[in-house]
């Protein structure tokens, strides 16, 4: 992890990155700076800090967090595929992500929205039928085709 961890460390505003949420003033606190951290991470498409901070907080590989200006909770890797940022969801799957993980209710209502307007617009009543279940699922979705 070497100097670039030292850097996670000292941007810590709670000082709990070296204990995890064991050494913060809470885990709520702890979970905003993994969130914020891991935001500014995959929006600078930086591979090697998207990979520390998993090393770092385990739960970056499937705990749904509240990103600034989204409108509700989601994984990383769910954040990643909404960007459609290649070199940010190979690195989360690099890092352990699981693309078989669920995807949340609220997201699985926009690609149910998403899938009903295809099937009115496209004429295919059967594509109102394809809503996925999980990020594997969703990536494969008609909205992701150019991450192939």
């Amino acid at each position: 992890m070497g100097a670039s961890s030292a850097a996670i460390r000292t941007r810590c505003v709670y000082s709990c990155a070296a204990g995890g949420p064991s050494g913060c003033a809470s885990k709520e606190g702890f979970e905003a700076w993994v969130a914020e951290e891991l935001r500014r991470a995959i929006l600078a498409q930086d591979v090697g800090k998207i990979q520390e901070l998993a090393s770092l907080a385990p739960m970056v590989r499937d705990r749904a967090f509240v990103f600034p200006d989204e409108e509700f909770p989601m994984t990383a890797l769910a954040f990643t595929l909404q960007r459609r940022d290649h070199r940010a969801v190979r690195a989360l799957l690099e890092a352990g992500v699981s693309p078989n993980s669920p995807i949340s209710k609220e997201q699985r209502d926009v690609y149910a929205h998403r899938s009903r307007l295809a099937a009115l617009n496209g004429g295919d009543p059967d594509l109102q039928n394809l809503v996925p279940n999980t990020h594997f699922e969703a990536l494969c979705a008609t909205q992701h085709k150019e991450m192939f």
